[in-house]
């Protein structure tokens, strides 16, 4: 979009003819103060409040949505598609290094209640791929537990022997 084209379409009274090169219309309300936003977002809150009060089905697609959302999806097909590479494998090895965390006791239990505190806000929200983004440096700990598994596994393998002499040391409890 060219710079301008927002402001250039705010300020007019009509918007344009739609046209190939019609600028973009900006969705996001305006307000003159403050307190008139105040004042949409509560009539919105009310509103959706007694929609998922009448139809508490509606809620629960709301939240199946954006439980996968909030990882994968993208703001189009191609990125939704993309995602499922990176970020699903990415959940996966942490969930799984969830689970070996606590058969290893690993205090892995702190790091999981800080994801959830992010997470679970946003299964009632909009949520879309990138807001899992704050998260990866706690995901990246727990991902760290398999990988380190797996050094101690190879390490531990008969055929490391030749690796293991005196002028190595064993790496994982390098001094």
């Amino acid at each position: 979009m060219a710079a301008g084209l927002r402001a250039t379409a705010k300020a007019m009274d009509h918007p344009p003819e739609p046209t190939v090169n019609a600028p973009v219309l900006d969705p996001t309300p305006q307000f003159y103060s403050v307190e008139d936003e105040v004042r949409y977002y509560r009539e919105r809150g009310h509103r959706t409040m007694k929609r998922y009060i009448a139809s508490p089905a509606l809620l629960l697609q709301v939240v199946r949505y954006n439980a996968w959302a909030f990882w994968l999806q993208g703001r189009a097909k191609k990125a939704t598609r993309l995602n499922f590479l990176v970020p699903a494998s990415f959940l996966a090895l942490a969930l799984a290094d969830a689970a070996i965390g606590f058969r290893r006791e690993i205090a892995v239990l702190p790091i999981l209640i800080c994801i959830l505190v992010f997470y679970l806000p946003r299964l009632v929200l909009v949520s879309v791929a990138r807001y899992y983004v704050p998260l990866v440096p706690l995901l990246a700990i727990l991902v760290a537990l398999t990988l380190e598994a797996g050094l101690r596994r190879l390490w531990a393998a008969p055929w490391a022997s030749r690796l293991r002499g005196k002028h190595l040391g064993d790496p994982m409890h390098a001094g």
